[in-house]
Protein backbone atom coordinates (compact mmCIF):
# COMPACT_ATOMS: atom_id res chain seq x y z
CA UNK A 1 0.00 0.00 0.00
CA UNK A 2 1.14 3.40 -0.68
CA UNK A 3 1.27 6.24 2.08
CA UNK A 4 -0.43 9.18 1.71
CA UNK A 5 2.99 11.55 1.94
CA UNK A 6 4.71 9.52 -0.47
CA UNK A 7 1.82 10.47 -3.25
CA UNK A 8 1.05 14.01 -4.32
CA UNK A 9 -2.35 14.42 -2.57
CA UNK A 10 -4.55 14.78 -6.10
CA UNK A 11 -2.64 11.24 -6.78
CA UNK A 12 -3.99 10.07 -3.19
CA UNK A 13 -7.70 11.24 -4.59
CA UNK A 14 -7.31 9.84 -7.66
CA UNK A 15 -6.81 6.44 -5.90
CA UNK A 16 -9.50 6.99 -3.89
CA UNK A 17 -11.92 7.71 -5.62
CA UNK A 18 -10.92 5.25 -8.68
CA UNK A 19 -11.48 2.30 -5.71
CA UNK A 20 -14.92 4.05 -4.93
CA UNK A 21 -15.95 3.59 -8.69
CA UNK A 22 -14.98 -0.20 -8.58
CA UNK A 23 -17.54 -0.94 -5.99
CA UNK A 24 -17.04 1.59 -3.47
CA UNK A 25 -19.10 0.48 -0.67
CA UNK A 26 -20.09 -2.87 -1.79
CA UNK A 27 -16.31 -3.83 -1.86
CA UNK A 28 -15.35 -2.27 1.71
CA UNK A 29 -15.56 -4.64 4.01
CA UNK A 30 -18.55 -5.11 6.73
CA UNK A 31 -16.36 -3.34 9.83
CA UNK A 32 -15.95 -0.26 7.65
CA UNK A 33 -19.55 -0.43 6.21
CA UNK A 34 -21.00 -0.44 9.96
CA UNK A 35 -18.56 2.47 10.86
CA UNK A 36 -20.07 4.36 7.70
CA UNK A 37 -23.10 3.65 8.59
CA UNK A 38 -23.25 4.67 12.20
CA UNK A 39 -21.67 8.43 10.82
CA UNK A 40 -24.41 8.68 8.59
CA UNK A 41 -26.86 7.79 11.41
CA UNK A 42 -25.28 9.83 13.86
CA UNK A 43 -24.87 12.96 11.53
CA UNK A 44 -28.78 12.41 10.27
CA UNK A 45 -29.90 12.19 13.90
CA UNK A 46 -27.99 15.70 15.01
CA UNK A 47 -29.55 17.61 11.59
CA UNK A 48 -32.83 16.31 12.91
CA UNK A 49 -32.27 17.16 16.78
CA UNK A 50 -30.88 20.54 15.47
CA UNK A 51 -34.00 20.57 13.38
CA UNK A 52 -36.41 20.29 16.76
CA UNK A 53 -34.91 22.17 19.21
CA UNK A 54 -34.93 25.64 16.11
CA UNK A 55 -38.83 24.28 15.89
CA UNK A 56 -39.42 24.64 19.59
CA UNK A 57 -37.17 26.88 21.19
CA UNK A 58 -36.33 29.23 18.62
CA UNK A 59 -39.83 30.87 18.68
CA UNK A 60 -39.11 34.25 17.54
CA UNK A 61 -37.55 33.09 14.47
CA UNK A 62 -39.42 29.80 14.17
CA UNK A 63 -41.74 29.60 11.09
CA UNK A 64 -44.28 27.77 12.66
CA UNK A 65 -45.14 29.95 14.93
CA UNK A 66 -46.84 33.30 14.64
CA UNK A 67 -45.25 35.29 17.60
CA UNK A 68 -43.85 38.53 16.63
CA UNK A 69 -42.77 40.33 19.21
CA UNK A 70 -39.01 39.24 19.70
CA UNK A 71 -37.44 42.67 20.26
CA UNK A 72 -34.15 41.85 19.07
CA UNK A 73 -34.82 39.11 16.38
CA UNK A 74 -37.56 41.54 15.03
CA UNK A 75 -35.34 44.72 14.55
CA UNK A 76 -32.35 42.13 12.98
CA UNK A 77 -35.21 40.90 10.73
CA UNK A 78 -36.43 44.27 9.86
CA UNK A 79 -33.00 45.82 9.11
CA UNK A 80 -32.31 42.02 7.00
CA UNK A 81 -35.64 42.79 4.88
CA UNK A 82 -34.36 46.41 4.45
CA UNK A 83 -31.32 45.69 3.00
CA UNK A 84 -32.58 43.34 0.61
CA UNK A 85 -33.99 46.68 -0.34
CA UNK A 86 -31.36 48.74 -0.76
CA UNK A 87 -31.19 50.33 2.58
CA UNK A 88 -27.72 50.37 4.31
CA UNK A 89 -27.66 49.94 8.45
CA UNK A 90 -25.96 52.47 10.56
CA UNK A 91 -27.76 55.00 7.77
CA UNK A 92 -31.15 53.82 7.38
CA UNK A 93 -31.32 51.81 10.40
CA UNK A 94 -29.44 51.98 13.58
CA UNK A 95 -28.90 49.69 16.47
CA UNK A 96 -25.66 49.78 19.26
CA UNK A 97 -24.89 45.87 17.98
CA UNK A 98 -22.35 45.13 15.60
CA UNK A 99 -22.84 45.07 11.65
CA UNK A 100 -22.41 40.79 12.06
CA UNK A 101 -25.64 40.59 12.94
CA UNK A 102 -27.35 42.26 10.25
CA UNK A 103 -25.31 40.90 7.66
CA UNK A 104 -26.84 36.99 9.26
CA UNK A 105 -29.86 37.85 8.91
CA UNK A 106 -29.50 39.59 5.36
CA UNK A 107 -28.35 36.63 4.28
CA UNK A 108 -31.40 34.31 5.54
CA UNK A 109 -33.41 36.88 3.95
CA UNK A 110 -31.89 36.25 0.48
CA UNK A 111 -31.97 32.88 1.09
CA UNK A 112 -36.00 32.83 1.58
CA UNK A 113 -37.98 36.32 2.42
CA UNK A 114 -39.35 36.42 5.82
CA UNK A 115 -38.69 34.25 9.37
CA UNK A 116 -38.14 31.31 6.93
CA UNK A 117 -34.07 32.36 5.36
CA UNK A 118 -32.98 32.66 8.97
CA UNK A 119 -34.24 29.90 10.55
CA UNK A 120 -32.24 27.91 7.87
CA UNK A 121 -29.60 29.78 8.70
CA UNK A 122 -29.90 29.24 12.62
CA UNK A 123 -30.58 25.43 11.58
CA UNK A 124 -27.67 25.16 9.73
CA UNK A 125 -25.83 26.60 12.46
CA UNK A 126 -26.56 24.85 14.68
CA UNK A 127 -26.21 21.70 12.83
CA UNK A 128 -22.14 22.75 12.35
CA UNK A 129 -21.59 23.37 15.92
CA UNK A 130 -23.28 20.42 17.58
CA UNK A 131 -21.03 18.44 14.78
CA UNK A 132 -17.93 20.40 16.47
CA UNK A 133 -18.91 19.70 19.78
CA UNK A 134 -19.49 15.74 19.05
CA UNK A 135 -15.85 16.35 17.52
CA UNK A 136 -14.26 18.30 20.99
CA UNK A 137 -16.15 14.97 22.56
CA UNK A 138 -13.74 12.54 20.80
CA UNK A 139 -10.67 14.60 20.97
CA UNK A 140 -11.26 14.99 24.98
CA UNK A 141 -12.62 11.53 25.04
CA UNK A 142 -15.86 12.26 27.09
CA UNK A 143 -17.45 8.92 26.62
CA UNK A 144 -20.47 9.34 29.19
CA UNK A 145 -23.19 9.89 26.74
CA UNK A 146 -25.89 11.97 28.95
CA UNK A 147 -23.06 14.32 29.61
CA UNK A 148 -22.57 14.66 26.20
CA UNK A 149 -26.53 15.05 25.87
CA UNK A 150 -26.74 17.27 28.17
CA UNK A 151 -23.96 19.94 27.16
CA UNK A 152 -24.99 19.58 23.85
CA UNK A 153 -28.17 20.48 24.57
CA UNK A 154 -27.66 23.12 27.11
CA UNK A 155 -25.29 25.03 24.10
CA UNK A 156 -27.75 24.58 22.13
CA UNK A 157 -30.63 26.58 24.34
CA UNK A 158 -27.87 29.29 24.75
CA UNK A 159 -27.10 29.51 21.27
CA UNK A 160 -31.00 29.93 20.51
Amino acid sequence: KYKRSSLPSHAFLKFRLSSFRNGGFFNMNEKKKVKLSVAILFYLTLFLVSFVFLSVFSYYTSPFTTCDNGYDAAFFRLVGQGMTKGYLPYRDFFDMKGPFLFFIEYLGQILSYGRTGIFLVQWINLFFSLVVISKLFELYQIRNRILQIGLMLSLAYIAT
